[in-house]
């Protein structure tokens, strides 16, 4: 592996040179050093951001058993390619087969904070794109139901041996009763998985989003609500969001449908949790030893704690009675 220091970082190098074997160019680069790669963590896949000859990728290595997570990479690369037209997703370089490995051009911009997103200025911005994105319909794309990927999710944990949480199956009946009762809205295309890590400024009115493996098509509410639940925002920057994504004040239907969709969220975050702690363990076991750089045990308690108890906060609120 020469002097390159990502031997140092990734968890299988070998997994690593195999796949870079597959983009013409890299694994001669990287032989001589002129590729440069470091390790960015994350808990789905293993990521790269790569340096070659004055430009930027990033290298996504698809994790194990990622269709256990509800994760789709055709309807992905559907997404992709539609975003792509609309300047709000990464410029895809290279998709290497059967795999679904990713070679995206690195967006240079900043990850929001939820301070960022609480800035009305910025939720007119996050509005105005996922607008963008939800009036697209790509041909061929999967159907997504978080609920019903919560569900999938419950029962793929308990047969890889995961303790569910008596709670859980009580929670994800009271949601899908909820939901019946709110008005299903246009299926189009829905990222999934709005939430801090994927949004990025680059300092042009619409913003980018990035990771559209969950994609599908599905209610343009659960993309509002996993940006309320992820970014944290407040009751006041909630109803903001909403209204300006609609272009009129929301009304207290849209507000009940949108607490709805973070219920179900929620409980889709706390499932997808479920699965992952049992889906990847060499791979977890890995970040884990990475504490200094990724705090890997403070986002898991977030996603396993907070996602639940938000849950049962919500599924007790009189407002979505």
């Amino acid at each position: 592996m020469g002097r390159n220091p990502v031997s140092t970082w990734v968890p299988q190098p070998d997994l690593f040179r195999s796949v870079i074997t597959r983009v013409p160019g890299w694994l001669a680069a990287f032989d001589c050093d002129s590729l440069r790669a470091t390790f960015l963590p994350g808990l789905t896949n293993r990521n790269y951001l790569v340096r070659l000859r004055g430009e930027r990728f990033v290298l996504r290595v698809a994790g194990v058993n990622t269709d256990r997570l509800g994760v789709d990479r055709y309807s992905e690369q559907l997404a992709l390619q539609s975003v792509a037209t609309i300047g709000v997703g990464p410029e895809v370089v290279q998709v290497v087969e059967p795999e679904g490995h990713l070679v995206t051009r690195f967006i240079d911009g900043r990850k929001w904070s939820s301070q960022d997103a609480r800035e009305p200025e910025n939720l007119r911005r996050l509005a105005a794109t996922l607008r963008q994105i939800h009036l697209m319909r790509p041909i061929g794309m999967r159907e997504h139901s978080p609920l019903r990927a919560s569900r999938q999710h419950l029962e793929i944990a308990r047969s890889l041996g995961v303790d569910v949480p008596d709670e859980l199956p009580g929670l994800l009946d009271h949601a899908g009763s909820l939901l019946a009762t709110s008005p299903p809205g246009r299926a189009c295309l829905c990222h999934n998985d709005v939430c801090r890590g994927n949004v990025i400024d680059a300092g042009e009115p619409a913003l980018r989003l990035v990771d559209w493996e969950y994609a599908g098509l599905g209610d343009a509410y659960f993309d509002l609500a996993a940006a309320v639940t992820g970014f944290e925002l407040s009751e006041m920057d909630a109803e903001l969001l909403v209204t300006e994504y609609q272009g009129q004040s929301a009304s207290d239907a849209d507000l009940r449908k949108l607490r709805i969709a973070q219920l179900v969220h929620s409980l889709r975050e706390r499932t997808w949790f479920l699965v992952q702690q049992a889906n990847d363990e060499e791979y977890f076991g890995f970040i884990r030893a990475c504490a200094p750089h990724f705090d890997a045990a403070a986002h898991l308690k977030r996603g396993f704690v907070d996602s639940l108890e938000r849950a049962i906060r919500l599924a007790g609120s009189d407002q979505l009675r």
